[in-house]
């Protein structure tokens, strides 16, 4: 700067345009000299230019020279020190108070001004701190930093402002520099902040003096930290906000639509009081409806949401708020587990086509509730359209949650279309989807593994279906309330503890879905839980049983089991898979025919494949029992089956089948069927021999999860224990350590010490 100023004439480079000048760190280089030096450099810049000189002192967007620095705020000075030390000694909450004033001599000075009255009581003390703190903000804070300082109150202590620091605050370099040299921010290897006296008075004083951009500035806050998932610091900034704008808050950044967009989890951390009149908040009313009914209050969802429709039609015509209440008047008939009614899906498709073009978020959950709802109804072609909509809206749109379920709903609606490729595609993204939006989510975690493990077994992959099945499937069910994936979870499940333990574990499997879905108030899964029971007792040839079971109050489960769109509803399709099989067992071929006719012969029933193929075994069985002579409806049925497990890979299913194996090698011999067809005849009993063989009474190895368990019960724990080691609910344990137990067969923690020495 010297060897500038001493040239007589000023630089070309000065002379081309007006510029700003930086002088970082002023304090420790001011004089009467430099303050001389920059008045002279001032006068020769171009017009416009600036010179802005920072420093530990108010700052000043200079007019040399006019400059003034506040020595007194550069540093303490020794009586300071003292008085502070001194000040110390008076009460612990005066020490807090300095503290946390650390580094801000003026801070400093207001404390030791209060410390040293020692008449004052602690409380009062603290708030004369806190007023006077505040008073010295108003006077030293300018009136354009104030919004910059008031929207860096609301960031959580924990978010150091760096490269989101537009995004959160909208300040500039220069402006913090300021802000700093008033003493006001701490700096780190990460990034700066507010520090903590200055954060909490001017977060209290903002929301008391300036309450309506105080709640949009917290709205603001939370929805930018939401969408760069950072739940933690969203709730941290909401737990923070007075009672009296909490729920505003909450309102502006959706109400019910934060549950469908980022899940349940979230919404429930924020710790809301919904109890009280909402009237005043609509969407805060749905997200009371939807916590209702996700925890199993479904009538009285239903009659808070109609009376909310009969207000809302009287004094309210807005289409995008009728758009709302379409998409929760489906997703309460999901939850309260009623077949949707086409009249529901209907109109909200309507509504979609005309209202929601102006909120793709939207749009988008509402082709995500839409997907759910065709899948429940059996409409998997739709379920699929719908999903493909929502998967890529939920992307764009940061829709995170619905986006998971709506990844497992398409993979499911591929699975039962056929098309198992690209069904364990949609799994597989769902879990880099989950890892990467929420990666401490066990239960979405969860969800994604049962889907993955419906698959595997589907592919005869029984070992790894039991390794991802390793996880309690009716906490699934509970806390998220994800059914039709607990549906598959639980049914694969005890498919595959059939074929690798025997009858009675999976029997218990079956028991503990009856049990959860009856404690839910799912019935469909009890109802599906008691169809799965008959299968397995016919399967296990325990035929007296299975027709105790099949005569008993339980039976028939559905009211018309051959109904015209059977096919649609999978609780029908497995009753009929699980009677018949009784009958096949008692020699009634000629009545199941008749059942399975009226099915497979149903328009659109190729729509849910794993099912049709395990129909078509079935009727294989009668078809061969009773006539030699329908060898051309023989041979058309093999060649299905052959289609479905090997062409189309749903080989899964013929492990369940008792006796298939046996049908299929005397079908291999029959001289006359077709010569194409013997040989699909002999694959397909090859492929049976291979499914079952391997599995027949071998021990089952231990997955992961029941290695940990054991492991840990060899080490003496106990259920709390292991609990609280492995942070899971102390029931969950207990269903872990059932589980091992059954596969060990064994009864006893001496007996499980034991077998964990002869394994390792």
């Amino acid at each position: 700067m010297e060897v500038l100023l001493g040239q007589e004439d000023t630089p070309d480079l000065l002379s081309q345009s007006a510029f700003t000048l930086l002088i970082d760190d002023y304090q420790h280089v001011r004089s009467v000299f430099s303050d001389a030096l920059l008045a002279r450099l001032l006068s020769t810049l171009p017009q416009g230019s600036r010179i802005i000189a920072v420093g530990r002192f108010s700052p000043s967007d200079v007019n040399l020279p006019a400059l003034k620095l506040n020595e007194a705020d550069l540093r303490f000075n020794e009586m300071e020190m003292t008085e502070l030390q001194r000040a110390l000694l008076v009460t612990a909450s005066v020490q807090l108070g300095s503290l946390l004033m650390a580094g801000w001599p003026a801070g400093a000075r207001i404390v030791c001004r209060h410390a040293t009255t020692k008449a004052i009581p602690p409380e009062s003390m603290r708030r004369r701190i806190t007023a006077d703190a505040g008073a010295y903000l108003d006077r030293h804070v300018p009136s354009e930093l104030r919004p910059i300082v008031n929207a860096l109150a609301l960031i959580p202590e924990r978010v150091l402002v760096t490269e989101h620091i537009d995004d959160l605050c909208k300040a500039s370099p220069e402006a913090l520099g300021r802000l700093s040299d008033l003493g006001l921010l701490e700096s780190g290897e990460e990034g700066v902040r507010l520090k903590s006296p200055f954060r909490d008075i001017i977060h209290d004083r903002f929301a008391d003096q300036e309450p309506e951009r105080y709640r949009m500035g917290c709205q603001a806050i939370i929805g930018k930290l939401i969408g760069q998932h950072r739940w933690n610091e969203a709730r941290d900034v909401f737990q923070r906000c007075p009672p009296a704008h909490a729920l505003n808050v909450l309102e502006l950044n959706g109400g019910w639509m934060l549950d469908v967009r980022y899940g349940p989890d979230l919404v429930g951390s924020f710790n809301a009081d919904l109890s009280g009149n909402l009237s005043a908040f609509p969407r805060l009313e749905l997200l009371h409806i939807v916590s209702l009914a996700r925890a199993g209050f479904n009538d009285e969802a239903q009659a808070q949401f109609e009376r909310i429709c009969a207000r809302d039609a009287i004094i309210s015509h807005d289409p995008m708020r009728a758009a709302e209440l379409a998409i929760i008047a489906v997703r309460l008939a999901i939850f309260a587990d009623h077949g949707v009614d086409v009249e529901l899906t209907d109109r909200l498709e309507r509504q979609m086509k005309s209202d929601l073009s102006s909120d793709p978020a939207l749009y988008a959950i509402a082709a995500d509730v839409l997907c759910d709802a065709y899948y429940r109804t059996g409409h998997y072609q739709q379920s699929r359209e719908a999903g493909l909509r929502g998967l890529v809206l939920s992307e764009h749109y940061s829709v995170p949650f619905a986006g998971a379920y709506v990844f497992a709903l398409s993979a499911m609606s591929e699975y039962r279309l056929g098309n198992l490729p690209q069904a364990v595609d949609l799994v597989e993204r769902m879990t880099v989807h989950v890892r990467n939006w929420f990666p401490l989510s066990s239960t979405l975690n969860d969800a994604a593994a049962i889907i993955m493990a419906v698959m595997r077994y589907e592919q005869g992959r029984f070992d790894e279906a039991e390794a991802l099945l390793d996880r309690p499937l009716d906490v699934v069910l509970h806390k998220e309330g994800w059914a039709e994936l607990c549906v598959a979870g639980f049914m694969t499940a005890a498919n595959v503890a059939l074929l690798q333990q025997g009858c009675e574990p999976a029997l218990e499997i079956v028991a503990r879905a009856e049990a959860a879905g009856a404690r839910m108030g799912f019935q469909r899964l009890v109802k599906l839980a008691r169809c799965r029971a008959l299968f397995i007792l016919v399967k296990a040839n325990r035929k007296d049983e299975a027709g105790q079971l099949a005569t008993g109050d339980s039976f028939p489960v559905t009211s018309d089991a051959t109904g015209n769109d059977t096919w649609r509803d999978y609780v029908c399709v497995s009753e009929i898979l699980a009677l018949n099989s009784l009958r096949l067992a008692d020699g009634q071929e000629r009545e199941s025919l008749a059942d399975f006719g009226r099915y497979l012969g149903a328009r659109g029933v190729v729509q849910n494949v794993p099912v049709y193929l395990r129909v078509s075994c079935l009727k294989l069985q009668a078809l061969c029992a009773i006539s030699r002579d329908a060898c051309e409806e023989i041979a058309t049925t093999l060649r299905m089956i052959y289609l479905h497990a090997e062409k189309r890979g749903y080989v899964g299913g013929l492990a369940e089948i008792g006796g298939l194996e046996q049908v299929l090698e005397a079908c291999a011999k029959r001289t006359d069927l077709p010569s194409d067809v013997r040989p699909l005849a002999d694959r397909l009993a090859s492929r049976c021999k291979t499914l079952t063989s391997g599995h027949r009474n071998q021990p089952t190895a231990l997955s992961p999860r029941q290695n940990q368990i054991l492991s840990l019960l060899v080490d003496g724990l106990s259920n709390k224990e292991i609990a609280r080691k492995l942070e899971l609910a102390e029931g969950t344990v207990k269903s872990y350590r059932k589980t091992l137990y059954q596969k060990l067969d064994i009864s006893r923690r001496s007996q499980a010490i034991e077998r964990a020495r002869a394994l390792s």
